[in-house]
């Protein structure tokens, strides 16, 4: 029968197919649901239908003509479903995602896998499992690519057999850790909050809550693969666990993510992966500690080290592990505790590839220290946050310090006091030609900012920055505190003295007597080069500043050298000065090409800056 079948139902359907309506409307119009009366041929009749009991010969024709309609039924919708299924390859093998190589595939999927959302979501739809529902292919393709099954995580803990075993030999990501540090997903628009995506945390917190509780069986099965361990990411977890799990060698481990929330603890005395750990780059320790002395910081590329009091370890151990990474291009260091080693001016360590380096919340003496002994490329971005009171700038940055030559390369400086609650100071400096920024200095601090800003100025000229062409000072505070004007002249004239290449100065709530000092007057004339000028919430003499602009306009001309044409005073702009009136616009615009006077209710924005804060 299954020959019959096979036979003639392919017949029946593709001489039905060959004459059915070509045109796509016809066959929309054609109503299947309809009762269709069909001129059939006379039904056909059994040869054998006499008997002494004709009725149940009938019955039995009866029988097998039903048999024979669900039979024939069932062989047509076969037939029809791979038929269909046929067509359907064909058919996707002209869609453009469908004639994307397997290669290509799996690199999109393993873009997928790698987005942050992918790590939030339900298991059913995460990649690969859920592209793996999608089409035959995108399920070939999913199971024959090893490294979309590496990542091991709470969500997935359960079936973690099957990702070991679909991700072969390739190196594993395991992750236990809490979703409150993803701050955006990839599938977010940071720019407009309205475009943002929901981001479901609640699922994989649920899940993280709970492997954690049962953190022996998350990792039991995996310690048999330990050789494939590549990264290793922890939060939370108990140390006596940790210890008791990871005693083995991990070969292939790049990168190791611990973190506690128990505040600065001291360095741990276990010995993790039995000191074997020969391909880390990457290493992060929060509130969990090694000794500096541990073999574990040997070849790294990245160092984040928070919240660990190193009470018995100095900075030459530090300077050790320095030595001991040659390669490193990040080191964060925030509120680690260790003691000053008091090195002598031999001591140097050469830090060619550093990139990043961020020095938080520690001791001043010892920042200043490390920063002594380090010798770095003149591209690296440092970032120090400290507590700055009674502190000057030769008490964090050592003074003409060759090893920080990124200091000495900028050209613009941009100054930033807040003295709100929150009292605090920034300095930002960097390279106008690439917008990069070099130096990103904040203080805070709870005496006056007239002292802090006197000890800022005595210890500026001591970081040779005669190639400076941009300074910016902007103060964040109350009205009156404006009105008063922060930077006084003597700190005005400490800041400026050492920076003769000039161009730029931007200056927002300062003493008014400043117009005064960059008055071109000689022997003493600053800033020879200037070229604009920004004044924002200050009380401003309208003799002054037509003063300064006279005297940067006709005087500079009969006395400065290199020629008039190349370096000229041609722009003022002003926000918020009181004392500026018509006349007095007028007046500076009969000397200067621009004069801009912004409205009273907007604000110099950083882009009005140029690249001061880009």
């Amino acid at each position: 029968m299954e020959a019959i079948a096979s036979k003639l139902v392919a017949q029946l359907i593709q001489e039905f197919c060959e004459k059915a309506p070509g045109d796509s409307t016809v066959k929309s119009e054609i109503n299947l649901k309809k009762q269709w009366a069909f001129d059939f041929p006379p039904a056909f009749r059994f040869s054998n239908t006499t008997g002494p009991d004709p009725v149940k010969l009938m019955d039995d024709e009866l029988e097998t003509v039903s048999y024979a309609c669900d039979y024939l039924i069932q062989a047509i919708t076969s037939f029809a479903e791979q038929a269909r299924a046929v067509i359907g390859a064909r058919r996707n093998q002209h869609i453009p995602v469908y004639r994307l190589s397997n290669d290509i595939l799996a690199i999109i999927f393993e873009e997928a896998k790698e987005c942050s959302t992918n790590w939030l979501r339900p298991l059913a739809t995460k990649v690969p499992l859920n592209v793996a529902h999608v089409s035959a292919q995108w399920r070939s393709v999913a199971l024959h690519t090893p490294r979309l099954w590496t990542i091991l995580d709470a969500m997935n803990a359960h079936i973690a057999p099957i990702f070991l075993d679909r991700s072969r030999h390739a190196l594993l990501h395991i992750d236990l850790a809490s979703s409150d540090y993803i701050e955006f997903s990839d599938d977010e628009d940071t720019e407009n909050p309205r475009l943002r995506l929901p981001v479901p945390r609640d699922k994989a917190e649920r899940a993280y809550r709970r492997e954690l509780a049962r953190f022996s069986d998350f990792i039991q099965p995996l310690l048999p693969h330990m050789d494939r361990w590549g990264t290793l990411s922890l939060e939370g977890f108990e140390e006596s666990e940790l210890g008791r799990f990871t005693h083995t060698p991990a070969p292939n481990l790049t990168t190791l993510y611990l973190r506690r929330h128990l505040g600065t603890q001291t360095p741990s005395d276990i010995t993790l992966f039995n000191g074997h750990t020969p391909r880390l780059r990457l290493l992060e320790l929060y509130g969990f500690g090694l000794p500096l002395k541990s073999s574990i910081y040997t070849n790294l590329t990245s160092l984040f080290l928070e919240d660990i009091d190193f009470e018995d370890s100095t900075t030459r151990d530090l300077a050790q592990i320095f030595i001991a990474c040659p390669l490193l291009e990040e080191i964060v260091l925030q509120a680690i505790r260790l003691h000053e080693f008091h090195s002598d001016a031999s001591l140097c360590v050469p830090l060619r590839h550093l990139e990043w380096l961020a020095l938080r919340e520690m001791a001043v003496p010892v920042v200043h220290e490390l920063l002594t002994f380090i010798a770095v490329p003149p591209s690296l971005q440092l970032h120090v946050s400290l507590d700055g009171d009674d502190k000057s700038l030769i008490d964090i940055i050592p003074p003409n310090n060759m090893a920080l030559p990124n200091i000495r390369a900028m050209d613009w400086l941009y100054f930033e006091f807040h003295s709100h609650a929150e009292k605090h100071f920034m300095m930002k400096g960097g390279m106008l030609e690439d917008g990069k920024w070099l130096l990103d200095l904040c203080l805070f601090y709870t005496s006056s900012p007239d002292d802090l800003i006197a000890n800022l100025a005595e210890g500026l000229p001591m970081l040779c920055l005669g190639s400076l062409k941009s300074l910016a000072f902007k103060l964040v505070a109350d009205a009156e505190e404006i009105s008063a004007g922060l930077l006084k002249p003597l700190n005005f004239l400490k800041l400026v003295s050492n920076c003769p290449n000039l161009t730029s100065i931007t200056l927002s709530g300062a003493d008014p007597r400043l117009l005064e000092l960059l008055t071109f007057n000689l022997p003493m004339a600053l800033c020879p080069q200037l070229q604009e000028l920004r004044l924002q919430d200050m009380e401003v003499s309208s003799h002054a500043l037509i003063e300064l602009a006279e005297s940067r306009t006709t005087k500079f001309f009969q006395t400065a050298q290199p020629p008039a044409d190349k370096i000229h005073f041609s722009s003022i702009e002003m926000l918020n000065c009181p004392g500026v009136d018509p006349s007095t616009q007028a007046a500076l615009r009969n000397l200067l090409p621009r004069v801009h006077i912004h409205e009273p209710n907007s604000r110099i924005t950083p882009e009005q800056y140029g690249s001061l804060e880009a």
